[in-house]
């Protein structure tokens, strides 16, 4: 049996088995295959290709979910090194406002050697 008989057959046994007789008896009509209410190899395959399918689609969401969370990870770490930059500036101006109390006083600086 070649392989289009094949498919022709499998093609007719799913749809009588899934009642549609119309165009199965449209398929049988033409080629003069018996259908062979056994044969599940369709319906089989569908069910494989679902099965696929849903798994694709739950990793495909878990994907979704754990990107959305390590760009929510990442805003939160631009945000905490927002923070930590401006702390910074605030203790450099801090210093900057001590040592120029110092210089303006006149009071030797202890870390010039002159």
């Amino acid at each position: 049996m070649e392989i289009k008989d094949r498919l022709d057959k499998h093609v007719l046994n799913y749809l009588v088995t899934r009642g549609y007789t119309h165009a199965a008896s449209a398929l049988h009509a033409e080629t003069h295959i018996q259908p062979d209410k056994d044969d599940n190899f369709l319906i089989e395959w569908f069910q494989v290709l679902n099965e696929y399918k849903h798994s694709h689609d739950a990793d495909a969401a878990h994907t979704a979910t754990k990107t959305t969370q390590l760009e929510r990870s990442y805003e939160l770490l631009a945000i905490e090194q927002r923070k930590l930059h401006r702390t910074q500036q605030l203790e450099q101006d801090k210093l900057k406002v001590i040592a120029s109390r110092y210089s303006s006083a006149n009071v030797p600086n202890p870390h010039s050697f002159q």
